[in-house]
């Protein structure tokens, strides 16, 4: 009897929360944000929340948002004056410092119209967030065709004058923890907010420079960063290829994975402009990019509080719509000075590949490369992370993979050779053959799968397949066109993963059919999905194919 009424109350209990959360659920309509936000109401450790509450032995907020700051604003000149800058008296110097063909000056930024600026604010995303200027894009949404005028006229000025104005200069960062000693500001990743209209005059001009590097044919095709047409999955695939191709030979591959320690807060301004001017870039134009740089201020907000400003000096900004281009056009001669050797850049995501038969021959190649390479980074005062940079060997003969342990060195510094990386997302490993992926897709999707069962009896269905679909799925489908070539065994442990999350969903037994439960949510088996993604690929990149079932 006492058991009976135990379970009557849990069915109460849980009848009661569904009804509470789905009549709250009603309420968000189809805003997705709305959605989450009542999702991290009810169930805080779906998404992982850390409470900044000491920044060096500070407690005050005010004080740990001037520590952080402090930090922030300082980091990349801290790291840029540590670099030993390369000399004229290094025997390749005169090659690395002259790697970009000069162009001749054609390029300036033009002005713009009342139909630009239309454009321009119908893009916007309709955030509330505002930066110093405190002017948020909703506000210019809602404000429609009356301010066209005057925000062209301000744009415009801008780019005649040659001048950035100032208050569009300053950054509100937000410190995110990653993860480690959470009292250390090198620990949390800073999320910046900058002023609207700031950001509307950079899009105009990262518009024209854009346009200009790829009519020009300026830009590596070796950058997949921050390009249309381009992606990681683009990267991998390039990347993934080249390996298969020399394993196929008989050949051993050798890569380099560089690491590079907060190379967007270390672009160097001088250099900056001096390689736009050899692009072809105008004076005007540069001197715009000038003033766009200089004079950074920002401040941090911890709680609502926020910090003294503090000048920022080197780098590109923190969420800027240009920085991203400029850092691109920073790196885009680093190929050339591996003319012997592959190289695969996202941003400062960067892999070296050479092969050869012989696994010393490789290892050699390795160490020449990396060699060339550091130099290039003294040069640009880039400054590489040793201890993080490693290297693998990819081959089919496991037997002289495994005997080579040795470690690359390049000057007083150290490269460990490791079985597996992380590269863009997906884990690699010496046989390429991705189990070590399937592998980490099971760590990061078990536990969302095993609460979502806990949770999915208070839920409808709708808002199940909705936290599948956000906190699931996109694990199971990133870049799957470049690793599909699964083992059957790999492949089957993703799909009872699959199956596991849809019978939760359901909350059926485990013995309920598979395909019956994908037929009543119509969700593809994940094989089915790699597929459809594959040829969605192909066709996006212009190898147009057709699909016969």
């Amino acid at each position: 009897m006492k058991t009976e009424s135990i379970e009557r109350t849990k069915t109460l209990k849980t009848e009661l929360q569904k009804s509470y959360f789905n009549d709250e659920l009603l309420k968000c309509g189809n805003d997705a944000k709305k959605k989450w936000n009542l999702i991290k109401k009810f169930w805080p450790h779906l998404i992982k929340i850390t409470n900044i509450e000491n920044i060096n032995g500070k407690t005050e907020k005010i004080d740990m948002a001037t520590e952080i700051n402090e930090f922030f604003s300082k980091v990349g000149t801290n790291l840029a004056d540590k670099i030993t800058p390369l000399t004229a008296a290094d025997n390749e110097y005169q090659f690395l410092n002259n790697l970009i063909t000069n162009c001749p000056p054609v390029m300036e930024f033009a002005e713009v119209s009342d139909y630009d600026v239309a454009i321009l604010i119908r893009d916007l995303k309709p955030s509330s967030s505002c930066g110093a200027d405190g002017i948020t894009a909703r506000l210019l949404k809602a404000a429609g065709p009356s301010i066209y005028p005057v925000i062209r006229h301000l744009i415009n000025r801008s780019i005649t004058a040659r001048q950035f104005p100032q208050i569009w200069k300053t950054g509100c960062i937000t410190p995110l923890y990653k993860e480690g000693d959470a009292t250390n500001p090198s620990n949390y990743r800073p999320i910046s907010i900058l002023p609207t209209m700031g950001k509307l005059a950079e899009k105009v001009i990262h518009t024209q420079l854009y346009t200009y590097f790829s009519n020009y044919e300026l830009l590596s095709p070796r950058q997949a960063g921050f390009r249309k047409g381009y992606s990681t999955g683009t990267c991998l695939l390039d990347f993934v290829d080249n390996v298969f191709v020399n394993m196929d030979q008989g050949m051993t591959c050798g890569v380099l994975f560089l690491d590079l320690r907060k190379a967007f807060d270390t672009v160097d301004h001088r250099i900056l402009l001096t390689k736009l001017r050899k692009y072809g870039l105008k004076i005007s134009a540069t001197k715009w990019i000038e003033s766009y740089l200089e004079g950074r201020m920002q401040v941090t907000k911890v709680d609502g509080v926020l910090s003294p400003p503090a000048p920022v000096a080197c780098g590109v900004p923190q969420g800027s719509i240009l920085g991203p281009l400029l850092f691109t056009i920073y790196v885009n001669d680093i190929p050339k000075c591996v003319a012997n050797a592959k190289i695969n850049l996202y941003a400062d995501d960067t892999a070296i590949s050479v092969s050869a038969r012989s696994i010393d021959d490789v290892i050699m190649q390795l160490e020449s490369v990396m060699c060339t390479v550091s130099k290039w980074f003294r040069l640009n005062k880039l400054s590489v992370n040793y201890s993080k940079t490693k290297y693998m060997l990819f081959g089919s003969n496991n037997k002289k993979l495994e005997a080579a342990t040795r470690p690359i060195i390049v000057n007083d510094d150290s490269i460990e050779r490791v079985n597996t990386y992380k590269y863009l997302g997906v884990k690699l490993d010496q046989n390429l053959n991705f189990s070590t992926h399937v592998e980490s897709i099971r760590a990061k999707t078990i536990g969302k799968i095993r609460l979502l069962g806990k949770i999915a009896p208070i839920l409808d269905q709708n808002t199940s397949l909705f936290l599948y679909r956000s906190l699931v799925l996109p694990i199971f489908d990133y870049v799957d066109y470049v690793w599909d070539c699964l083992s059957q065994q790999d492949a089957l442990t993703l799909q009872k993963l699959q199956n596991m999350a849809l019978k939760n969903i359901l909350n059926v037994p485990r013995i309920t059919p598979t395909e019956q439960i994908h037929t009543q949510l119509n969700q593809d088996m994940l094989q089915t999905r790699r597929q459809k993604h594959t040829a969605a690929f192909m066709y996006d990149q212009g190898f147009f194919c057709y699909v016969i079932s």
